[in-house]
Order: structure tokens, then C-alpha cells, then sequence
């Protein structure tokens, strides 16, 4: 089976996810850490019973996107292979992100555009990148404008 992480920074969602799972009876397989993932992302490579993840969905704001994935990625909770799904990388936007999944160097990322939720006359992309590690000792890309 898989386990699944959620990562959320209000109390109160955490809660109500708890509760949700539970009712579900998947409290086993899925768990919800409280707090900002700037901090619960170190903690959990700490862990050494957190196994990493093979998939990564990022949706809070943007700004954060490429601190995280690049935490993932220095403490090896990133395997190689694994997908890393982002939202709103348009609006508001996630530009150092964006350059990290398509010019990096470590990843094949495909960008899809796709209408706001509940504003179907906005646009708005998502991005879905595949994780593929260069190997040791080569060189490293273009650093960020």
C-alpha cells in the first residue's frame, strides 16, 4: 500500500482532515502534520522512519514552491522518478519554481493550462514534472536570472 503526508498550516482544516480520514478508516495510511512546511519538511527528513515520497502535490503559495521542492530534494525525501504536481503556478504565480522544474536540469515538466477555480474566465497552469536526478558530477545548470 501507500502512505500519504499532508502537510496544512491551520489548526482547524487539520481537524476536520483528521476526523474526515478517521471516519474513512484510513487513519493508518494517511496522516496530517500541522504546521508550515518550511518547518514540518526538515522535521520529516529527520524522521527515520519517513521512507520519501514518490509523489508531491504543492498548493499553497507559490512563493514557497521552490524553497520546498529544494528541501525535498537536499534532505532525499525526493526518489528519483517521483512526480511533483503544482497549482497556480501562473496566478499568483511561482517564477523561481518554474525555473527550477524547466531549466534545473532535474526534471521533464509539462505545463497545463487550466481555468481558476470558480473563475472559469481566468487562466491559470498547473505544472506536473517528473523527477530525474542528474548524475553525480555533472555540470549544474544556469543559475536563476
Amino acid at each position: 500500500g501507500c502512505t500519504v503526508v499532508s502537510v496544512e498550516a491551520d489548526a482547524a482544516h487539520v481537524a476536520i482532515a483528521r476526523c474526515l480520514i478517521a471516519f474513512a478508516g484510513l487513519s493508518d495510511a494517511i496522516s496530517v502534520r500541522t504546521g508550515h512546511s518550511q518547518d514540518v519538511l526538515p522535521w520529516l527528513a529527520e524522521q527515520s522512519d519517513e521512507p520519501g515520497f514518490d509523489a508531491v502535490f504543492l498548493d499553497q503559495r507559490g512563493a514557497r514552491f521552490g524553497d520546498d521542492l529544494r528541501t525535498l530534494e537536499a534532505s532525499g525525501l525526493l526518489h528519483p522518478g517521483a512526480v511533483v504536481v503544482a497549482d497556480n503556478v501562473l496566478k499568483p504565480g511561482a517564477p523561481s519554481y518554474l525555473w527550477h522544474v524547466i531549466r534545473g536540469g532535474s526534471y521533464h515538466t509539462y505545463i497545463a493550462s487550466v481555468a481558476e477555480f470558480a473563475m472559469p474566465d481566468t487562466e491559470d497552469w498547473m505544472s506536473v514534472s517528473v523527477y530525474v536526478p542528474r548524475p553525480t558530477g555533472e555540470a549544474a545548470p544556469p543559475a536563476e536570472p
